[in-house]
């Protein structure tokens, strides 16, 4: 009886470690991607405003804005 309740503890340990390590490289997946479209959403705002800020651009909202 010995060995197998050895056996099950073992197994109990294994699968908390497999367990332990899934979430860990989910929850690092999941940074990642969220990291990574932060980076993108930040990029892809910044050239928006830094084309709407053309002196073309500004005149016309300042128009628009007058009018």
């Amino acid at each position: 009886l010995f060995p197998l309740d050895y056996q099950l503890k073992k197994t109990s340990e294994n699968s908390k470690s497999t367990a332990d390590n899934a979430l860990q490289n989910t929850v690092s997946t999941i940074t990642a991607n969220t990291m990574a479209t932060a980076k993108t959403t930040l990029i892809t705002t910044s050239k928006q405003f830094a084309t709407s800020l053309t002196p073309d651009r500004i005149r016309d909202k300042i128009g628009e804005m007058e009018n």
